[in-house]
């Protein structure tokens, strides 16, 4: 699996692929927390199409930036920023 844009994030700690924690739905595919920016710790997410996300190449996005251009539900149910 590889994050496809991942270059572009040189600001984020991005989890290890074991560490990707399921925080919800997002257009009834799967949201998963990948990583968290340097500075601020926001969250960065990807959309998992599959019940495998280790199988296929996903793309990172600031979940604030998701939330505030989507006109897709988003549900999340389990995101803790420490």
């Amino acid at each position: 699996m590889a994050i496809k844009n991942q270059s572009f994030f040189s600001h984020v700690d991005f989890l290890a692929t074991e560490q990707f924690k399921l925080i919800g739905e997002y257009a009834e595919e799967k949201l998963l927390l990948i990583g968290k920016t340097k500075g601020y710790g926001e969250p960065i997410v990807a959309i998992s199409k599959t019940d495998d996300p280790s199988q296929e190449d996903l793309v990172a996005c600031d979940l604030y930036e998701l939330m505030k251009c989507s006109d897709q539900a988003i549900n999340i149910r389990d995101l803790v920023i420490v």
